[in-house]
């Protein structure tokens, strides 16, 4: 299959994927010029008197799985992220020990690109890590911030998945993420990293968006390199997690919805990092792994929903 098929099928699909939630959607290309490289965006239709939603999603993911939630916005404009290596944007490598910084570069163009105001970002995962690093880098720009799951590598005790830290050896992720998957075994390894039964009732053109991006050619050596730039055999690189001290920097009110079974980082053991923020407050899941809100639906976009409609304060 050519790219040109596989990028054809991750349109299809992820256009029939926005209609059966009732959402409109165009496509930009946005360059980030301090690293070199393109980005595709993913605008879906809404309110743009209010501030934009900026989405992020999480390594080696599309923002496909977080389409249930954007009801919860309130018809808000929303501007979905496909980080370099993945979806539609061009391949890249990452540079080691600075993925947070790289990725937050991605953030900043785009809001510059096509936004140009103050923004709220909504961020799974590896996303949440480069929203608190965006948060950090430019303070004032973030009226608000969702982090859905553990954020990545960003909280002190994380541990990885020996399968992770696997696609950081040098060679080796590279050719093991350039394997040929079925859709099947596909959706098989995302449940590995959500949780069980975690997209159980929803549509299955939420994993036909991602299986045709892993396929592309870019897919592998950029994946590789970011686990690279996150992981070493140990774990996760010095100096990649933000410490509580850092952490206390951020101002943004925020909002964490955390599953008690997160594979990452429990809330138990990373609810310092949390805590750290000072205006911030979470949300746990029960039964509910790295996705909670998959887990949850109701629930998440109720609480969502709630905290996005906040008036905003001086305070703020």
């Amino acid at each position: 299959m050519t790219t040109g098929d596989l990028d054809a099928q991750l349109r299809t699909a992820e256009e029939s994927l926005y209609d059966e939630y009732g959402l409109s959607s165009r496509e930009h290309r946005v360059s980030v010029p301090s690293l070199s490289t393109r980005v595709r965006v993913v605008e879906v239709d809404g309110d743009d008197t209010r501030p934009p939603i900026v989405l992020l999603h999480g390594i080696s993911s599309v923002t496909a799985l977080t389409v249930p939630l954007i009801p919860a916005f309130g018809g808000r404009r929303v501007l979905a992220v496909d980080f370099p290596g993945h979806g539609l944007s061009d391949a890249y490598t990452y540079p080691r020990g600075r993925v947070g910084p790289a990725l937050a570069e991605v953030v900043a163009a785009t809001v510059d690109a096509l936004s140009g105001r103050e923004v709220d970002l909504v961020a799974h995962s590896l996303g949440g890590q480069t929203a608190l690093t965006f948060v950090l880098a430019h303070p004032g720009s973030v009226r608000r911030l969702v982090l859905l799951g553990a954020p990545g590598a960003a909280f002190e005790g994380v541990h990885p998945a020996a399968a992770m830290r696997l696609f950081a050896v040098p060679g080796v992720g590279r050719a093991i993420l350039s394997l040929p998957t079925s859709l099947e075994a596909y959706a098989k390894n995302g449940e590995a990293m959500l949780g069980a039964h975690a997209l159980d009732g929803y549509p299955l053109n939420i994993t036909r968006v991602g299986w045709p991006a892993s396929r592309r050619p870019g897919f592998a050596p950029s994946l590789a390199s970011c686990f690279r730039g996150l992981l070493d055999r140990h774990g996760v690189r010095p100096g990649v997690a933000i410490s509580p001290e850092r952490l206390a920097a951020v101002t943004a009110p925020t909002l964490m919805l955390w599953g008690d079974q997160d594979v990452f980082l429990k809330p138990d053991a990373g609810r310092a990092s949390i805590d750290a923020i000072a205006d911030s407050r979470v949300v746990i899941v029960p039964n509910a792994g790295h996705a909670p809100w998959l887990n949850d639906l109701p629930a998440a976009s109720r609480e969502v929903a709630a905290f996005l409609d906040e008036p905003v304060h001086a305070a703020d």
